[in-house]
């Protein structure tokens, strides 16, 4: 299997995951925001992700300075913490770039698209 890179854009309302090896999609994921929540949450979804795929994943975070979306234990959960699993690296979002999100089945994953290359590796 080649290369996986994961995608990840959180905000408040939605945190979306998107997979792709070799350019193509095969993981689309549109979840809850990430509240208060666990911050182990999403370094543990990103484990599995490994697992299931056997291969560490070079993973963007895609952040939104105005959204405030991670918390800071988040954050140092995955971009702060080595793993064995993944790698992480941060894309900052243009807000005047962003691109209208629909909810149509999963959402709209067109704006993450410019990520892809993007990867910590």
């Amino acid at each position: 299997m080649k290369d996986m890179t994961v995608i990840v854009a959180p905000s408040v309302e939605q945190t979306r995951v998107l997979g792709t090896i070799d350019g193509h999609e095969i993981l689309k994921a549109a979840l809850p925001g990430m509240g208060a929540g666990d911050a182990n949450a999403l370094p543990i979804l990103l484990e599995g992700i490994a697992r299931w795929t056997q291969q560490r994943l070079s993973v963007v975070l895609v952040a939104d300075e105005a959204a405030g979306t991670l918390s800071a234990a988040t954050y140092e959960a995955l971009v702060e913490t080595p793993t064995f699993f993944y790698d992480v690296g941060v894309a900052v979002r243009d807000r005047h770039r962003r691109a209208r999100q629909t909810i149509g089945g999963v959402a709209s994953f067109r704006d993450l698209h410019m990520f892809r290359g993007r990867s910590h590796r």
